[in-house]
């Protein structure tokens, strides 16, 4: 559907300019149409595996957007980490009033002990 709206804007586009701005928004919208077709696919594909249901109360998912959420999760903060694995608390750099030290500086830190404290 969309490579026929997109080849019929084209060769009409030849002929007239005028053409191209009335299929402007007709490719979109052909575009949108196959995507959300894709998207209906793909959820009744997920609910319908037999690997995806939970035993104990056989939950159905009611939404549409269960593909969209997929593979986006990047980072889990958990506060039961560092029981698991070993803390290290290391000291990168503060800055205060302008003057600012970084691990190279940290002796100039303890100069400018007025200025600056540790929190």
């Amino acid at each position: 559907m969309f490579g026929l709206c997109l080849a019929s804007a084209i060769a009409l586009a030849k002929q007239s300019p005028n053409l191209v701005t009335l299929y402007n928004t007709l490719v979109p919208i052909s575009l949108y149409v196959s995507l959300d077709i894709i998207k209906v696919l793909q959820t009744n594909r997920i609910t319908s595996a037999a690997n995806m249901v939970y035993e104990r109360t056989h939950a159905v998912a009611r939404t549409s957007e269960l593909d969209e959420g997929l593979g986006q999760v990047e980072y889990v903060f958990s506060d039961k980490m560092g029981t698991l694995t070993c803390n290290v608390m290391e000291f990168r750099s503060s800055s205060d009033f302008a003057i600012s030290c970084s691990n190279f500086e940290v002796s100039l830190a303890n100069q400018f002990h007025d200025y600056h404290r540790v929190i």
